[in-house]
């Protein structure tokens, strides 16, 4: 699993040819479907860069570690 932003998308377009399952964690936008059509899993993350809510930062931060738990990650790619 490679959670990452869009800037290792050319990076990581090979792993998925190759057998890897690859996931993404980031907010949702029109750059979802192009993760989607690579065939990544895609997992939405309720973050906005804007807010300076510290309650929806923890939000952000706990999904991220639950997520983390689930899937068990061999590679992670964490840029914010």
């Amino acid at each position: 699993m490679h959670i990452f932003s869009i800037t290792s998308l050319a990076n990581s377009t090979g792993g998925a040819g190759q057998g890897l399952e690859i996931h993404v964690a980031t907010t949702s936008g029109s750059v979802v479907f192009k993760f989607k059509g690579y065939g990544f899993r895609f997992h939405e993350l309720q973050l906005s860069r804007s807010d300076k809510s510290i309650f929806k930062e923890m939000n952000a931060l706990l999904f991220i570690y639950k997520l983390m738990c689930k899937v068990k990650p061999d590679l992670v790619h964490l840029v914010m």
